[in-house]
């Protein structure tokens, strides 16, 4: 079976043509070929067609085949280039070679001609593999690169438009295509808009917004399939958006997929009579799609934490408002509330005391009742001025004797104690070194803890211990009262917050005891804790620092 060789003849004379095309077709080749004899007629003739090899007489009277090999390999071809001469010598032989023939064969031995040229096309084949291999591991260094650089973009910025522009652009300049362009899917989830053009008609793309199903866009992001449409003047599902022109061209579509979930489309096209897209395009724009949606998703991710935040922030600025308005109301009531208490009280005990004259039994029992509320009432308006001084800072440090603080206040708390039939327990170390800060604000720590221990506890006992551990004094207030639930552990240091606090509760109070406790220690730069079960009683442990005198 004959073999099929195109042959470009540079010959000027015909008679050496025919040789040469005999010597040939005597071994074996389908032959084509056009013979010329100029530069003009040669660039014409490889303009027109594609060729196997070039076979160049070397001397002739106006060309020669080194000027013709030049002309060759001006157009970067590739194409395997034979002298055949009957007047060269070793000398232009070598001469000839060097300039990049591929081979010379005399005209008197011509039956080399053939497998020469076998030869030579075997090794064109070759050189095109490896220019063809070369080609792709260059592209896939670009690739990588090219991923390499958007994932660095994604972790630089979270701007969509700045990383999808960039995103845009690199598939559109790696895979050289006209247009580029990113839908995504609006909120409604069945409308798909550009929010990224790059393309002659970028404007027009992004003005017209598209459904589900329509057009190449929206049948991909419908079926969450790539596809490549070469022949797109021709596809039925073609769409055309108005103001564009209307040209056949080679398009690719690629879904975006986050979470299983299509959120939209990158589109490539090539317009014109440009090549068309091969599956290696498909696979690589498939893999800046999953960058793509990486970059959307963490830019969607981070607006709405920023819109969180902000949200959390203005919540916090309210409160701080409630807060702040919330302490300044308690500060104007407690004050305009302290000096009709103190007259309430100081005639209540005057009544009581007798000194306006003689009550019945009836009167008094109820004059004792208004002085012992008035007395509850100027307590709690003392507890929110403790809590007011030490929120503002208003306190002044001394070195206080923690001890015998301790002492004095068990010493009138006795009394209260065995009236209730419980028993006081006191371990109170001596030489304990001083604490920095306010008496009478630490007074009111220890005489609410041992309040509350007495009572919450109907049998049993109340113990104090007090000891220094390393830098620190260490106080603890135990009873073996009711007990505290362990989800209440952080509420009941809350202003205002009682644990028993529905309208039968069995214990008075208005929640204000634990607060001031907490305030007062932590600004002393202590710390609160509280173990407590429910019917097997409660600890409170408090660490104060030293300030190392005694």
């Amino acid at each position: 079976m004959s073999e099929p060789l195109c042959v470009l003849l540079v010959e000027d004379s015909e008679d050496d043509a025919m040789l040469v095309t005999h010597a040939l077709r005597r071994d074996g080749y389908e032959l084509s070929f056009e013979r010329v004899d100029t530069p003009q007629a040669m660039t014409t003739a490889l303009a027109r067609q594609a060729w196997d090899v070039v076979i160049a007489d070397f001397s002739m009277p106006h060309f020669s085949g080194l000027e013709a090999l030049k002309l060759l390999r001006s157009k970067e071809s590739d194409l395997p280039f034979i002298i055949v001469s009957g007047t060269i010598g070793e000398e232009l032989a070598v001469k000839v070679m060097k300039a990049g023939a591929n081979d010379y064969v005399m005209k008197g031995s011509l039956t080399r001609l053939a497998p020469a040229i076998r030869r030579e096309l075997q090794e064109a084949k070759g050189r095109r593999a490896r220019r063809r291999a070369e080609e792709q591991l260059e592209r896939r260094h670009r690739e990588i690169g090219t991923l390499y650089e958007i994932g660095h973009d994604i972790s630089a910025t979270l701007d969509l438009p700045t990383v999808l522009r960039r995103i845009a652009t690199h598939a559109r300049d790696l895979l050289e295509a006209d247009d580029s362009e990113v839908y995504l899917v609006e909120p409604d989830g069945q409308t798909l808009r550009a929010i990224i053009a790059l393309g002659d008609c970028a404007e027009q793309v992004k003005a017209t917004a598209m459904r589900l199903g329509e057009g190449f866009v929206g049948y991909v992001a419908q079926s969450g399939e790539a596809e490549i449409i070469n022949d797109v003047a021709h596809d039925a599902r073609a769409m055309h958006i108005p103001g564009t022109p209307d040209q056949g061209h080679a398009l690719m579509c690629v879904p975006l997929i986050s979470k299983d979930q299509v959120i939209g489309v990158m589109a490539l096209a090539r317009l014109g009579e440009r090549d068309p897209f091969a599956d290696d395009d498909l696979y690589f724009l498939v893999a800046l799609a999953r960058q793509a949606a990486i970059a959307i998703t963490n830019a969607r991710l981070f607006a709405q934490e920023e819109q969180r935040a902000t949200e959390l922030a203005r919540t916090l600025e309210k409160q701080k408002d409630l807060e702040r308005l919330k302490d300044e109301l308690i500060q104007n009531v407690s004050h305009e509330l302290r000096t009709p208490l103190g007259l309430i009280l100081g005639y209540a005990e005057m009544l009581h005391s007798g000194d306006l004259g003689e009550l019945d039994p009836l009167q008094q029992q109820s004059v004792a009742v208004i002085a012992r509320r008035a007395r509850i009432l100027r307590k709690m308006i003392d507890d929110f001025t403790v809590i007011l001084e030490v929120r503002n800072r208003e306190l002044e440090r001394k070195p206080v004797d923690l001890s015998a603080l301790i002492r004095n206040l068990l010493a009138d708390f006795q009394a209260l104690v065995e009236q209730a039939g419980l028993t006081l327990e006191a371990q109170v170390a001596s030489d304990l070194p001083l604490v920095s800060g306010n008496e009478m604000h630490l007074e009111r720590v220890l005489d609410n803890l041992l309040d509350n221990a007495r009572k919450f506890t109907s049998a049993g006992s109340v113990s104090v211990r007090l000891e220094q551990e390393r830098g620190d004094l260490v106080l603890e207030v135990s009873d073996t009262g009711v007990g505290i639930p362990r989800d209440e552990f952080e509420r009941i240091f809350d202003l205002f917050y009682q644990v028993d606090g529905g309208p039968s509760r069995h214990f008075g109070g208005t929640g204000l005891g634990l607060a001031l406790v907490k305030e007062v220690v932590e600004f002393h730069g202590g710390a609160v804790v509280v173990e407590s079960q429910p019917k097997k009683g409660s600890t409170f442990k408090i660490n104060l620092p030293c300030n190392g005198e005694r």
